[in-house]
């Protein structure tokens, strides 16, 4: 309770040491989301860097959800060490990583998401549910319908209502499809 009264009154660095001082598992961090302050996006890439590097979960999935709170601004070396969380082996840490690209509607690290091969497929529950949104938010500028075959099917609605022409034919086509493979074996 002590850190939520001084967390207003430190800067984004100062902010970030704090919650890697404390001890794992000691704090629902999310509750601490809307005291955080932005962080320069130098800054922040440094944090990342050291993170990444360091090969210390506990301090990754801290530098990770301190950008979850949607304030920091992502360099193009932070958008890296993100990426590279999308494939990290612990799904916390893939799952803040998508956090980050949809929180802060980032077409680069939606791009990179894509690019990266994910699958629904390989994912559950809240993997399943950012990557999917994320990757639907970058279907504005997919020319392949390949992506829609890599998110989870309750996103595919929301696509539709951005989609012209065949991509959006295939969508129906595709959701049609599952929809009837789903009513058939109702234990997929």
């Amino acid at each position: 309770m002590l850190l939520k009264g001084m967390l207003p009154h430190l800067q984004a660095s100062e902010q970030l040491e704090a919650l890697q001082a404390l001890e794992p598992d000691a704090m629902d961090l999310v509750s601490l989301l809307p005291f955080l302050k932005p962080m320069s996006p130098a800054g922040y890439e440094k944090a990342l860097d050291e993170a990444y590097n360091g090969n210390n979960p506990d301090v990754l999935r801290r530098t990770l959800c301190f950008a979850t709170s949607g304030e920091t601004s992502l360099s193009d070396g932070a958008r890296f060490y993100i990426s590279e969380c999308f494939k990290h082996p612990e799904s916390i840490v893939r799952i803040l990583a998508m956090l980050i690209a949809w929180t802060l509607h980032d077409s680069k690290l939606a791009e990179q998401l894509a690019s990266s091969g994910w699958s629904v497929t390989s994912a559950d529950g809240a993997e399943s549910y950012y990557g999917s949104a994320v990757l639907a938010e970058s279907c504005t500028s997919v020319t392949s319908t390949e992506i829609l075959k890599r998110i989870d099917l309750d996103f595919h609605g929301n696509i539709a209502h951005r989609l012209k022409g065949v991509l959006s034919m295939h969508l129906d086509l595709r959701f049609i499809a599952q929809f009837r493979t789903r009513s058939a074996n109702p234990s997929t």
